[in-house]
């Protein structure tokens, strides 16, 4: 899941969705000085990220994807749900898009003081591109995966995966279609611990 997916799994509880988002800028125990739900968002994106990649949909749509990836593919992968995501909104949240979008760039800024730096930059470029409304338009995402291409120290071309998304769009559709009502419930669960 990326940053749209780890969003909407927040179920609009601030603190969550703070430690949620961060949860990649974040090593080992270092969010344990951070308010107690904040540190719980931290510890659900982990826990999302663990049940997403050892999920047998998600390694599917993994394994659909060009071999020239590598390890990169579960990132990509990450980056269609986001898509597919962004595109079925309104199949899964009654907010509008925007409007969720808007309200989650508002949130994180608030909560500004926790952030660690890097994920403050990359906030800026998310707010400034509105990457989370975007993932929805293949053009965009295209940018998106390149920019990931362009930071990577191994992935060269990654941008060249939306051929393949592009190619059996409807078949990771359907992986989408059918596993993100599992991660829901995962989350909703974990939240409730």
């Amino acid at each position: 899941m990326n940053f749209l997916a780890h969003a909407f799994l927040s179920f609009n509880d601030p603190e969550i969705l703070t430690g949620n988002m961060i949860g990649d800028f974040i090593k080992g125990k270092n969010y344990e000085h951070l308010p107690i739900n904040i540190q719980k968002g931290v510890l659900l994106h982990r826990k999302i990220d663990s049940f997403t990649d050892s999920h047998d949909t998600f390694k599917k749509t993994v394994f659909r994807i060009s071999e020239q990836h590598g390890k990169y593919r579960f990132v990509i992968a990450d980056l269609f749900y986001d898509h597919f995501l962004a595109k079925n909104w309104n199949k899964f949240h009654s907010t509008e898009l925007i409007d969720f979008t808007k309200h989650s760039y508002s949130v994180l800024n608030k909560q500004s003081i926790f952030l660690p730096e890097k994920f403050k930059f990359a906030l800026n470029h998310m707010e400034k591109n509105n990457w989370l409304y975007n993932y929805q338009f293949l053009d965009k995402l295209e940018l998106f995966i390149k920019g990931v291409s362009n930071r990577s120290k191994y992935g060269v071309n990654l941008e060249t995966s939306i051929h393949d998304l592009e190619e059996d769009y409807h078949l990771f559709e359907e992986d989408f279609i059918s596993f993100f009502p599992e991660v829901i419930s995962f989350s909703k669960s974990e939240i409730s611990l």
